[in-house]
């Protein structure tokens, strides 16, 4: 007892024969076939266009999303700006990341601001002049100095 929905609609005449048998058969009528696209092009494109989050984020917010927060900051920490000396109040820890090169110093609309090696790294590549501080990298030794 096969009465399938193909049958009913024929039944019915909501549908014809001649499209019963060519939707059984699976070829489609040539007007009704999608061309099939080339997407090695697309692909290429899209893997020389992207880019990382980072790069499309507008600087400033880059910097206040990534900055570091300078609770009980108790530490000035000294850094030229041209002729100028500045201090800028910092963390014990956060001196320690900005003079071994794992944080950067960077300019910001209301000021200055911590932010990680990453992100300074993109704040020199966009506006060279609004990084202030970013020292080489040096490596940390993991057990700390004895002392005798």
């Amino acid at each position: 007892m096969k009465n399938s929905l193909q049958e009913q609609l024929v039944r019915a005449g909501l549908a014809s024969q001649e499209k019963v048998r060519n939707q059984r058969s699976g070829s489609r009528p040539e007007s009704r076939r999608r061309p099939r696209r080339d997407r090695a092009p697309r692909r290429a494109k899209g893997a020389s266009a992207q880019t990382p989050l980072e790069a499309r984020i507008p600087l400033p917010d880059l910097i206040h999303h990534y900055a570091l927060p300078r609770w009980g900051a108790d530490t000035a920490y000294h850094f030229t700006e041209g002729q100028r000396i500045r201090h800028v109040w910092v963390t014990r820890q956060q001196q320690r990341q900005l003079a071994d090169g794992y944080a950067g110093l960077v300019t910001a609309d209301d000021g200055l601001r911590v932010v990680p090696r990453a992100v300074a790294e993109q704040v020199r590549q966009r506006r060279p002049a609004a990084l202030l501080v970013l020292h080489p990298l040096k490596e940390r030794d993991d057990a700390p100095a004895r002392r005798s």
